[in-house]
């Protein structure tokens, strides 16, 4: 048996902090070979990317070593648009 943990998904997400998926893949793709995640990967076994036509990506930003982000930051990110447009800065406030 494997010591070996299974590859990350390559994918890159979040739009202010883009950032590796990081979730453990679960294959890859039939098309350009990167690893995904369920959330990834269509039902065809392509990846997103090739899904819909376009390329994969890497990461948009070089990170430093060992930079990580805490589960309350990376929620901060992650959170639905406001459902009153008119209050939506009232978290910055």
């Amino acid at each position: 048996m494997s010591s070996e943990s299974p590859a990350a998904c390559a994918h890159v997400v979040g739009m202010l902090v883009p950032r590796p998926c990081g979730v453990p893949a679960k294959a890859a793709c039939t098309a350009c070979h990167t690893a995904c995640c369920p959330d990834h990967l269509a039902s065809d076994g392509r990846c997103l990317a090739c899904d819909e036509g376009r390329k994969p990506t890497g990461p948009a930003v070089a990170l430093p070593a060992g930079l990580t982000f805490d589960a309350e930051v990376l929620e901060a990110f992650e959170v639905a648009q406001p459902a009153d447009p008119d209050n939506a800065w009232s978290d910055l406030t």
